[in-house]
């Protein structure tokens, strides 16, 4: 866990050895409660990829005082490239970012910047007015 005080409340892996896996993530800070789903398709999740994820999308909460839940499509494609598709619904809209690279971590870790920036920017559009 990223954060001090965050707690853990259920991992559940759904699909066992269907090539279109999910794994989905529910941990409390405080008072909020933030839902990771994660699918996977031709790649396997390990628990070490599974907690980078989470600590990076704990992240998010910085951003946003309420976040519920963040989807994750993480799949390997012909010739090991790695394809990650973030989805993060924020009031009434759904922030979205996707990248390809050659390795999973990487293609995330872009996905996710390109998540935090338009973040940034919708906040700052809605403390503007």
């Amino acid at each position: 866990m990223a954060q001090l005080g965050a707690r853990l409340l259920g991992v559940e892996k759904v699909g066992g050895s269907n090539p279109l896996s999910s794994t989905v993530i529910i941990y409390r800070v405080g008072i909020l409660q933030m839902e990771i789903r994660i699918t996977h398709k031709n790649t396997e999740l390990s628990d070490e990829i599974r907690n980078f994820i989470e600590e990076k999308c704990s992240k998010l909460e910085r951003f946003v005082k309420t976040v519920g839940e963040v989807d994750i499509v993480l799949k390997m494609e012909k010739d090991y490239v790695y394809f990650a598709e973030i989805n993060f619904p924020i009031k009434g809209t759904v922030i979205h970012g996707e990248a390809q690279h050659g390795d999973l971590l990487s293609s995330f870790e872009e996905a996710l910047s390109k998540v935090e920036k338009q973040v940034k920017k919708h906040r700052d559009k809605l403390f503007r007015t």
